[in-house]
This record gives structure tokens, sequence and C-alpha cells, in this order.
């Protein structure tokens, strides 16, 4: 069973990343543990250009609950990412990431959808380790800005 990862209207982040060789497995394509970690600095990033930090965050940390990926495309070695990220579903200890990733070879060669992804995130007490709501100024700096990395 396939699943299904809807994309929301409009994405309010891009960045682009090269494919190393590192993140090639032995079909010499892009290996599961490779996009994640790849998704993993696109986060990163995107939280950067709101100035959030995961480590960090009002008193807490956000955690990773959930991971949905949906392959769409094999991914070479030399090619360029661009992964494109909106928050969708706020709730009150955290939200959700959507991710378009596009792969391309260069030289003006089109984009094609290689992966979408979905990502849960809780904001955690670092100390409890309990649930905590996000703050509005949290809230805030999550709200939709284009921008592009």
């Amino acid at each position: 069973m396939r699943i299904d990862i809807e994309l929301p209207e409009r994405f309010d982040f891009a960045t682009e990343l090269p494919v190393l060789i590192g993140h090639i497995n032995a079909g010499r394509h892009l290996a599961n543990e490779s996009l994640v970690a790849l998704l993993n600095e696109a986060r990163v990033r995107f939280l950067a250009s709101r100035d959030i930090r995961e480590g960090g965050v009002d008193g807490g940390v956000l955690v990773n609950a959930n991971l949905m990926v949906d392959y769409r495309a094999e991914v070479r070695h030399g090619e360029r990412l661009c992964i494109e990220l909106a928050v969708v579903d706020r709730h009150r200890a955290g939200f959700d990431l959507v991710y378009r990733v596009g792969a391309s070879g260069g030289d003006g060669e089109e984009s094609r959808e290689a992966a979408r992804a979905r990502t849960s995130h809780i904001l955690i007490d670092a100390e409890s380790r309990r649930a905590r709501s996000l703050s509005p100024a949290l809230s805030a700096r999550l709200e939709a800005r284009p921008s592009v990395t």
C-alpha cells in the first residue's frame, strides 16, 4: 500500500543540497538514511531562518515524533536536491512539516519530483521530558514567510 502525502498550496521555504558519493548505496542511488539526513538538514535550515534552534526552544527541545517518506524517483550521485518545506497542522505541543524533494543534474535540466515527506515535531520540556505547549512567540515565528537558502 502506497502512502499519500498531500502537498500544501504553497511552500514557505526552499534550500538546495548536493548529493554526495557518501549518500549513495549499493543500488547506485540515494540511500534511505541519506535522504532522512538531508531532510533533517533542510529542517534545521528552515528553523534557523525563523530564529528557532531545536535544542533550545522556550525552555524545551523539539523532537521528531513521526516520519513518512514517499519515494517518487531515483536520485544519483552529483545531482542537486531542492527541498521545499511548509508548516502544516499546528497543534498545542507541536507542528508538522511537509517536504517536496526535487532533483536535477544541473546544466538547465528540469527538476523532477524525487520524494515527498512529512514529519511531526513535538516541543518537550528539557527537564521533565513531557510535552509542553508552543508559546505564542514560537507559533508566530513558524508563520509562513517565503525564504530560499
